[in-house]
């Protein structure tokens, strides 16, 4: 059995996910540098590697007020695994708030994942 928690978040600090429209938004919700050059160091999945399969993944990201992505969709994907390998690694991106009014809020983000074979 898992030991209880330590910390936890009081009730009154919950908010529920809702997501501000995108024309709302006085920022959008960005990566770091450090975040892009993580993403830009993807594995390419095997099966598009033997393949030789390049493509745009298209994902639909719900990022919470904290910058985690809490869900992550994908809108186009060109096969061979490339769609499942950018969702899993957008999974465990952090990214900037996205900002109404000098207040961090939860937003959606459509994002693109292109898989270009080297060499």
């Amino acid at each position: 059995m898992k030991a209880p928690e330590k910390e936890f978040t009081k009730p009154q600090d919950v908010r529920p996910y809702a997501p501000v429209p995108g024309h709302k938004l006085s920022q959008d919700p960005q990566l770091s540098a450090a975040e892009r050059a993580r993403l830009e160091r993807l594995p390419y999945p095997e099966q598009a590697r033997e393949e030789e399969l390049e493509g745009r993944v298209i994902l639909l990201l719900e990022i919470d007020y904290k910058g985690r992505v809490v869900s992550v969709r994908v809108l186009k994907d060109p096969g061979a695994g490339l769609g499942v390998a950018a969702a899993a690694a957008l999974k465990r991106a952090r990214f900037v708030p996205a900002m109404v009014d000098g207040e961090a809020v939860d937003a959606r983000l459509h994002y693109q994942y292109d898989f270009v074979l080297e060499g």
